[in-house]
Parts: structure tokens; sequence; C-alpha cells
């Protein structure tokens, strides 16, 4: 998680997923998870792909709680979490410098992306599954991309066969870099205007007919943007 240099605040940030939320408290940084979730991240922390992860910096020095501090207790009660719950409460370890998409250079949009994939490959095997494939999850520790959100690992239905959150993926990793390979538009000016990235149809739009139906933009955007 990013490390603030601030006076000790406490603050709850939570964007979408509605198993958990991060507390921030002064340079600590806590995820609040219902019980199930956190009995899916337990699961997770414990095998060897997470263990060997984090030991390579690829995915965040997560550990859960014996002893909760009290803030966690009010700002859990505060927000409409039911006590009789008991949520599991996990600490991350702090990045030192806090760095987002919109200010990435396409390197680092490149390198985020295979760490999202491989994590999501790596793991589908032990079934579990990522659910969510956005630039969002991941920050750099000076030049090495580590995966955050580890409410996002889940496990995985033994019949599924697609990756749900591809379309997720292709918006806000691909679409952005096959416009920087085509236009030269750097990929983190399109999350200055929207946390999702390109769709299918701004994609078409941007790269004009005839780069559109290349490949792979013909898969990426153009089919797609037809389709809808």
């Amino acid at each position: 998680m990013p490390h603030s240099q601030a006076a000790p605040i406490t603050q709850t940030i939570s964007f979408r997923d509605p198993v958990g939320r991060v507390i921030l408290i002064g340079d600590r940084y806590f995820r609040v998870l219902t019980p199930a979730a956190g009995a899916v991240l337990e699961e997770f922390l414990a095998s060897e792909v997470a263990q060997q992860a984090m030991a390579r910096g690829e995915l965040i020095a997560t550990s859960e709680l014996s002893t909760v501090p009290v803030e966690i207790h009010r700002l859990v009660k505060s927000g409409g979490w039911n006590a009789n719950l008991q949520p599991r409460i996990f600490e991350h370890e702090a990045v030192a410098f806090a760095n987002y998409p919109y200010e990435w250079a396409p390197e680092m949009f490149a390198a985020a992306a295979r760490l999202t994939l491989d994590l999501a490959t790596r793991i589908l095997p032990l079934g579990f599954n990522l659910k969510d494939g956005s630039p969002w999850n991941i920050m750099f520790r000076g030049t090495e991309p580590v995966f955050l959100d580890m409410a996002s690992f889940e496990r995985r239905d033994p019949l599924a066969r697609l990756w749900m959150p591809y379309g997720q993926f292709v918006r806000t990793f691909l679409l952005p870099l096959l416009v920087w390979q085509a236009m030269r538009v750097p990929p983190g000016q399109h999350f200055r205007v929207s946390r999702e990235g390109i769709k299918p149809v701004e994609g078409y739009r941007r790269l004009g007919f005839t780069r559109a139906l290349r490949r792979p933009a013909l898969e990426l955007c153009t089919i797609p943007a037809a389709l809808a």
C-alpha cells in the first residue's frame, strides 16, 4: 500500500469491492474483510505461490492481525458492518512512494499487465481466480510492479471457462497500449479522464478504419464495437 509522509490520520478507503475495505491509520494499512473473504485470503496466503510471490516482491506483504487496534473496531462499527460477523483484519506493508496509472510510462503499463496475467495464470492450479484485471491494483516499488489488492483473489468455479475480467483487462491495459503503439498517445493520459481506460468503440474511433482492421485491433476493439 502507498506510504504516507503526512501526519497520522485515520480514514477508510473503498471503491467497489463489497467484501472489504482498506483502513489507513497513520502510516499503517489494514484490510477489513468479511469472514468468508478473509478465509479465502488466509488460504491463499498459505499457498506456496503466494509465499513465493511475496518473497519476490510481486505481491504486497500481508499478514493477519492477532491484535486489532481499537481504531479499527470503531471504524468498522461506524461503517455499518455487522459486529456479529467478526470481520477478518489483515495488515499490508507500505509502498514508500505512491504512484498511479495516470503517471506511468508505457513500459510500466506493459510490466503491470504481465504481472497481472502471470498471477492470474499461476493461481489457476490452486483453484483460485483473479477477479480484477485493472492497473489500479498495482503500484511500482522502484522499477518493479507490486500487486496490492489481496481481496482480488477468490475461489474459482471449476466449471468456469472464461476469465471474467478479460474485458476490463482489454480496456485498461491492452487498448491503451495499442493506441500508444499506433499513435504514441501515452496510456496514462486516458486515466486522467476515466478509471476505465478505453472502451472498444473509443479504441476503434481513435485508431481509424484502416488500423482498426488489423490484428490485434480487430479482436480487441473492432469486432466488439460492431457487436455493441
